[in-house]
């Protein structure tokens, strides 16, 4: 049961995403060729890999269909980046629980888990 916990936990942990997207100023802040961006153009987000960018024309790739939007039709962008803050707590986190199920495991006598050796379920 103890085993079946923490590899849940360490398969959702998985599921997480130590990266987040922060807003930028597309006017002030300069678009970087190769970096992964969050565009909303219209109504729908796009998230993509920049491939070519001049004054007028920025060219998006995503699974190798490129879309070239007009930067003057992009409402919002995000720039994709490494988050410290979340990596620290998803592995503190993950220790935290770790740590308080070994606890309750030893508290409740430590081998509440373990097999008695006994083949006879009755």
């Amino acid at each position: 049961m103890k085993n079946t916990l923490i590899y849940l936990l360490l398969f959702i942990s998985l599921l997480q995403s130590c990266f987040s997207y922060r807003s930028i100023e597309i006017k002030n802040t300069p678009l970087v060729e190769g970096k992964k961006y969050k565009i909303q153009e219209k109504n729908t987000f796009i998230k993509a890999k920049l491939v070519d960018v001049n004054d007028t024309i920025a060219t998006f790739k995503k699974e190798k269909i490129k879309k070239e939007i007009r930067v003057s039709e992009i409402a919002i962008i995000k720039v994709k980046q490494f988050s410290y803050f979340r990596t620290i707590s998803l592995v503190a986190g993950i220790s935290i629980i770790a740590l308080l199920m070994d606890f309750l495991d030893s508290s409740l006598g430590g081998d509440y888990y373990k097999d008695t050796g006994n083949s006879n379920p009755i």
